[in-house]
């Protein structure tokens, strides 16, 4: 066959070639590694003091506490990573399952940080879309998601819990630190 049709074989090994690098997701801006506290903006002038406790990488539970006057602070967001891909690490609270995979969850700082015992702060609570989802290996067990962030909350998920930022998630795996 490959005497018969020269071009054809050429023209085939091209094709599998150029189709097998089109499979494999190119990006053309690298995620920029965010800490907890990079979430945090500081404190608008004629506010009281900056914020004491950042949150700079996984939190244990209970060690992330707000001063008096940092609630001001903590309720608002920091729009720089808006459009831009990112990767943060964190907890996974699971809001929706399809079987046993998570289509839909909080990302949080802190292991116990939930939805009703009281939840962070908006800033400090990140909603992730997981599209084809993602089968987690615990609650406990720390992850790191990679996506586009917009720190526009969805309105639906904003009345129901107050998040303040928004992952598309195109990878999630377990935390390595």
């Amino acid at each position: 066959m490959r005497r018969l049709f020269p071009h054809l074989t050429a023209a085939v090994t091209v094709a599998a070639v150029l189709g097998s690098a089109a499979v494999a997701p190119a990006h053309a801006e690298p995620a920029i590694a965010l800490a907890w506290g990079d979430l945090i903006p500081p404190p608008a002038s004629g506010e009281a003091g900056a914020v004491s406790t950042l949150v700079t990488g996984i939190a244990s539970h209970g060690s992330v506490t707000l001063a008096p006057g940092e609630g001001e602070t903590m309720d608002r967001l920091v729009r720089t990573y808006d459009g831009r891909r990112v990767q943060l690490d964190g907890y996974v609270v699971p809001l929706t399952y399809d079987g046993v995979e998570v289509t839909e969850f909080f990302l949080v700082p802190y292991v116990g940080a939930c939805v009703h015992v009281p939840p962070p702060p908006p800033n400090q609570l990140v909603y992730v879309r997981t599209g084809p989802g993602f089968v987690p290996s615990g609650l406990f067990q720390p992850v790191s998601v990679t996506g586009t962030m917009s720190s526009a909350p969805d309105q639906e998920i904003l009345d129901r819990v107050g998040h303040g930022y928004l992952v598309d998630a195109e990878e999630i795996k377990l935390f390595e630190g």
